[in-house]
């Protein structure tokens, strides 16, 4: 049986920026979530200036820069 140090529920914004964040210390982490499909609407978000700032700090910057086919 494998060990994991932390299990995350749900891989919201949250979520995930926790389960990369432990993962990069060390951690062995398990995520477990729902339902992994694309909405069949359309979902608007907005990258706030904080949360580009954030992104920098994960070093995940380029997922912002990335084309998004809406």
């Amino acid at each position: 049986m494998k060990r994991t140090d932390v299990v995350i529920v749900g891989v919201g914004v949250a979520g995930a920026a926790l389960a990369y964040t432990l993962a990069r210390e060390g951690h062995r982490v398990h995520v477990i979530e729902r339902d992994l499909t694309e909405p069949n609407r359309i979902v608007g978000d907005l990258l706030q200036p904080g949360g580009y700032l954030k992104l920098i700090e994960l070093d995940l910057e380029d997922c912002a820069n990335e084309s998004i086919d809406a």
